[in-house]
């Protein structure tokens, strides 16, 4: 489980961009530090970072390669 963890938070800095990637990890933090119950915080953070993925590039991180503007269809 923790492979395809490491996937996806690969593909989400090739095709989000560190800046992105660290607001949303920083975000799910600042929840964890407010006291709110986060029981999977990788879970959330992978949850966040494949909807900013989809907004972006009209996909999700599974169906994103691991080249920049390369996509699984």
């Amino acid at each position: 489980m923790h492979e395809i963890a490491v996937v996806g938070y690969y593909k989400a800095l090739i095709h989000l961009g560190v800046k992105r990637v660290r607001y949303w990890v920083q975000r799910v933090e600042k929840y964890r530090l407010q006291k709110q119950r986060v029981d999977n915080p990788g879970k959330l953070l992978t949850y966040h970072l494949n909807k900013e993925a989809r907004k972006r590039t009209g996909f999700g991180l599974s169906d994103l390669g691991t080249e920049p503007g390369h996509y699984i269809s």
